[in-house]
């Protein structure tokens, strides 16, 4: 109803020339959106009337639709803090009608350059979240918009009509001016913590910021010390990010982020067992907006939990080889180096020798593989068994391995870092975790001088010393025979010395007692018999007396010794095993004499006796089963 239509201004009159076909009005300032048309009024200087009706004003048609245009007013707003890497979005409110094939542009742009740093997608405003069609007044939210570094920013919408006058490429508004609501500071937010660690050890994340500020040049909302960071810890499931779970939340209450603050750390947190774990911070104002907030699985917060034991083998002969192995459970990361140090126990720990150092994967240290990894990953563990042996053990000595696990540090992508070969074949260990710099000699000076730094792998898990498991006793058996001639029917044993410690039960000793064969042919030696295995008392240098036997044949024997682990038929093995023929360890046996008086049997009686009681003893030798490799 033009009836009701309101006289908004009036532009004064101006003066026709002669012949003025156009004539464009002053300009006239709007400060209402809604629907306008104009109104021409034609008038003599005078004041006169027209003829021939004799009005004093002519006035054009009202709502001409060549007259007629929409005022519309564009208001945006965006969040004040966004973070560097995430997106931010501006709303737009739109007062008054505005075709809904418009097109609407949002810019991102620095604050102190003015430079573009980003824009979102064109947008049709008909396809734009919260439009409302023939509404005089709506609200919309751009597309996202990436921001790509930490800095003050401000957004510049811009319009454009197709069909309108004045060009479809020409924009029809744009709203260029650094409005408090328009602008957002843009913070960066970094996080970083171990690849690996061991299970029992507290980790926790490290966090950089770049551009905390309360300042209020661009915007007067901003509030002092407003900005909190908390940490969740996300435990990684078999499947995708649908199968992690949350386990909890560091600093819930926040950590309130100072002026200017470029760090801060999580509170410790301890695992509870194996796994792949990751960490997501979470960056929020005093009103409870999410400003930052850690991706899922992102490489650089992601750490890796394992486990870990050795064990050696606990009694060992003097002379013989000894290694250490270290069974890892957990997904342990490719690249990860088992090193081993190994030590003679003396009084105190603090008097302990390191008599062999294998620290390098050069001087014994283990890289673990691809191949590794993947069975840890499979199978829930892998063993590994050190490279080289440790033999110069004296009887007496008691050795430990200490053993510590370097961690693979974390390259540019935020990865673990990946093992490489030398041109040798040698793995080297320049992917690993390093702690601090050394000079590469002692007159160096670390700043200051053109000498480079040498870094120092560091072990993120060491395992103490003494450990029972890791603890090896070097002992040596000899046995002393109880009596060097006999006489065949006497009782004889063998006793067994140990020097050295059997550190607890499960050790004995199995005495062999064999006849030895004319020439130098060990091999030629029959066994006789075997005693049951007797156990050995733990302690320092014990000795062991064999069950008793009977010589029940002349000629040449001896004793050998066996030291034997056993607990159960799994769990069974040989220290060690003592030589053929020792001096010491030799029995002559000589024939019994024969009787001097009773009732003598003799010719060809007596010897069918003889050789008949000779086979029975024969049978019953035979009857035994013989133990030992040598047995005949």
């Amino acid at each position: 109803d033009a009836s009701k239509d309101t006289l908004t201004l009036t532009i004064p009159a101006t003066d026709l020339k002669a012949a003025t076909k156009e004539l464009d009005s002053d300009l006239a300032q709007l400060d209402q959106p809604g629907d306008y048309y104009w109104v021409t009024v034609f008038s003599k200087a005078d004041g006169s009337a027209f003829l021939p009706d004799g009005q004093t004003e002519v006035r054009s048609d009202r709502r001409i639709k060549e007259e007629s245009f929409h005022a519309v007013r564009i208001t945006t707003t965006t969040y004040k803090w966004s973070s560097a890497g995430g997106a931010i979005h501006d709303v737009a409110h739109i007062e008054g009608t505005l075709p809904g094939d418009a097109i609407i542009g949002f810019e991102l742009h620095d604050y102190e350059t003015g430079d573009k740093v980003a824009d979102a997608e064109d947008s049709t405003l008909s396809d734009m979240d919260g439009y409302v069609e023939d509404a005089k007044e709506q609200t919309v939210t751009s597309p996202a918009v990436t921001v790509p570094d930490a800095g003050d920013h401000y957004f510049v919408e811009w319009v454009r009509i197709p069909g309108d006058d004045q060009g479809e490429d020409k924009e029809f508004h744009r709203g260029n001016d650094r409005v408090d609501n328009e602008s957002t500071r843009t913070i960066s937010v970094t996080t970083e913590t171990y690849t690996e660690a061991h299970l029992g050890d507290t980790v926790s994340d490290q966090t950089f910021f770049d551009n905390i500020s309360y300042e209020t040049d661009i915007r007067s909302d901003y509030v002092d010390k407003e900005l909190s960071a908390s940490w969740e810890v996300w435990k990684q499931g078999d499947g995708d990010t649908d199968t992690d779970t949350l386990l909890t939340t560091l600093d819930k209450d926040g950590q309130t982020l100072e002026e200017g603050q470029t760090t801060a750390e999580s509170s410790k947190w301890t695992p509870a067992q194996t796994g792949i774990y990751y960490f997501r911070v979470r960056v929020t104002a005093q009103d409870g907006t999410l400003v930052a907030y850690g991706a899922p699985r992102e490489p650089s917060e992601t750490i890796r939990i394992i486990d870990s034991l050795s064990n050696t083998i606990r009694v060992v002969e003097e002379g013989k080889p000894v290694k250490d192995k270290v069974t890892i459970s957990g997904p342990v990361l490719e690249g990860t180096m088992v090193s081993w140090q190994v030590f003679r126990q003396a009084d105190t720990p603090d008097e302990d020798e390191l008599v062999a150092d294998w620290g390098t994967p050069t001087t014994g240290a283990y890289i673990i593989t691809k191949d590794d990894a993947a069975k840890a990953l499979k199978d829930g563990k892998v063993t590994i068994e050190s490279p080289l042996s440790y033999d110069e053990g004296k009887a007496g000595d008691v050795i430990y391995f200490q053993y510590s696990l370097t961690a693979p540090k974390r390259g540019e992508d935020g990865n673990p870092a990946q093992p490489a070969k030398d041109d040798e074949g040698n793995w080297t260990m320049d992917h690993l975790m390093v702690n601090g710099i050394q000079p590469i000699d002692t007159d160096a000076e670390v700043d200051g001088d053109d000498t480079d730094p040498q870094t120092v792998p560091s072990a993120f898990h060491t395992d103490l010393a003494r450990v029972e498991e890791e603890t090896a006793y070097i002992v040596k058996v000899t046995t002393t025979a109880s009596t060097h001639e006999a006489t065949v029917g006497d009782k004889i044993h063998d006793t067994a010395h140990v020097t050295g410690t059997i550190p607890g039960d499960g050790w004995c000793i199995e005495f062999e007692y064999w006849e030895q064969a004319d020439g130098d042919d060990t091999s030629e030696d029959k066994l006789v018999t075997t005693t049951e295995c007797v156990a050995v008392t733990p302690g320092e240098n014990p000795d062991v007396d064999s069950p008793e036997i009977t010589a029940d044949k002349a000629g040449t024997h001896y004793w050998r010794e066996r030291l034997i682990y056993h607990k159960g038929e799994e769990d069974e093995h040989e220290v060690s095993y003592g030589k053929a023929r020792v001096k010491d360890e030799t029995v002559i046996v000589k024939a019994k004499p024969l009787a001097t008086t009773g009732i003598a049997v003799g010719g060809v009686a007596g010897l069918s006796a003889l050789l008949a009681l000779g086979g029975c003893a024969l049978a019953v030798s035979k009857r035994r089963r013989p133990r030992g490799q040598h047995a005949a």
